[in-house]
């Protein structure tokens, strides 16, 4: 501890014995022991509130960027509604059938390889 040895620690000891006086030694160290005890509680919570402070900024930048990720689907959905709406305003429908998709990407990769694979059909 504090990186005293054995012979230092005994050389401190007689001279608090030889300076303070062996009566009033114990009552010293008391006091030194309750003095080192509210240091230690002080330094903790000075500690815990740093840490509260950490986590509460952590926590603010977790929020900050949920809120980002959800404007920026709010977003998308509604640029997606207004295309929905500008294509229904054209007249122009929404092909819904996944089938249909399919047929219609396998009939234009059909025509850019060449020919027409018998093997589907």
């Amino acid at each position: 501890m504090f990186g005293i040895g054995g012979i230092e620690f005994l050389l401190i000891a007689i001279v608090a014995v030889l300076v303070i006086g062996p009566n009033e030694l114990p009552r010293v160290l008391y006091n030194l022991g309750k003095a080192t005890r509210k240091f230690r509680e002080f330094t903790s919570s000075i500690s815990q509130g740093i840490d509260s402070i950490s986590r509460e900024g952590e926590l603010d930048d977790i929020i900050a960027k949920a809120n980002e990720a959800g404007d920026a689907q709010t977003m998308f959905r509604a640029e997606q509604q207004k295309a929905l709406e500008e294509r229904a305003k054209n007249g122009e429908g929404i092909n819904v059938s996944a089938e249909d998709d399919f047929d219609e990407a396998a009939s234009d990769m059909d025509a850019e390889v060449g020919g027409k694979d018998d093997s589907r059909e």
